[in-house]
């Protein structure tokens, strides 16, 4: 089986290897459009190795009978883990704590921490990876409610499904777990904070576009939130490699002390890595036939 790095469209192939070549396996940093099939026409599947789909022109490929395959459940433990792990610091200042400790400073009332249990958490977006924060959250006594408009009856012992609204009415914790959409895009605004009844604490391991981070910011000032966990910026360059620190924003968010980011990482552990290829050649393999080697 012949191996192929870097962008499809720049790929110098011969026409026979152009016939022959009937899929294409991506991470986050090409666009491909239609256009790739005026270079690969024997094109059959695209592999996403992760699980947003926003590079891609899935609707397009699907009208010309090309498969797009990701990986969300590859990854989604990593992310359930990930996400409590910034909920949990962020309860209990552990980032400050070690900062100042470091510093030879034993301030321990400033750093008096809150218990998860008994909070009502409330989950934006229940797929793979929404669905796996809750799974983690059962160890804790806490009440998890979930709002997804793509999902129904999803509701158990565990997870309550409930309208946006009674998500804005009681959550104390909010993650979120969506795709980047045109619908998602920005929709954490001023508007969207100001709903909120309660002071949040504020988790996104999605897409940073999805959160406006001038909303964000002004949000933290004004107590609407208390604290926030950010895997993804809005700043963040489009292929996940890169951060434009050079926005109006940055120096704001970058300096402010209750926000803890980590960058894009939340899937990106050791195991994941394997899951989502082992995911993919399993879905690819179904309808396909791989060979084996």
């Amino acid at each position: 089986m012949e191996v192929y790095e870097g962008n499809p469209v720049d790929w110098a192939l011969g026409e026979d290897v152009r016939g022959a070549v009937q899929g294409v396996v991506i991470r986050s940093r090409f666009r491909l459009d239609v256009s790739l099939l005026s270079y690969i026409p024997s094109l059959k599947w695209i592999a996403r190795v992760g699980s947003g789909l926003e590079n891609i022109d899935v609707p397009g490929f699907k009208q010309r009978n090309v498969r797009v395959f990701n990986a969300p459940y590859g990854l989604s433990n990593s992310v359930g883990e990930h996400t409590l792990a910034m909920l949990l610091a962020g309860l209990n200042h552990l980032v400050s704590g070690d900062r100042e400790v470091r510093k030879g400073l034993w301030n321990r009332e400033l750093h008096r921490g809150e218990e998860l249990d008994g909070k009502t958490v409330g989950i934006w977006g229940y797929g793979a990876t929404g669905s796996a924060f809750a799974r983690k959250l059962r160890g804790f006594d806490v009440r998890i409610l979930a709002y997804d408009p793509y999902k129904s009856d999803f509701s158990d012992k565990w997870v309550q499904q409930v309208p946006e609204s009674k998500l804005f009415e009681e959550a104390e914790v909010v993650s979120f777990h969506v795709p980047l959409t045109d619908e998602t895009h920005g929709m954490v605004d001023d508007s969207f904070f100001a709903k909120f009844h309660h002071p949040i604490f504020f988790l996104n391991t999605s897409r940073g576009p999805v959160v406006k981070s001038t909303a964000l910011l002004r949000a933290l000032e004004a107590k609407r939130v208390r604290f926030a966990g950010l895997d993804v910026l809005e700043e963040e360059g489009t292929h996940f490699e890169s951060l434009s620190n050079s926005s109006e924003n940055w120096t704001s968010l970058s300096t402010h002390p209750r926000i803890l980011f980590s960058p894009h990482v939340a899937g990106w552990t050791v195991q994941s890595k394997w899951r989502m290829v082992e995911h993919l050649l399993d879905q690819i393999d179904a309808l396909y036939h791989l060979p084996k080697s």
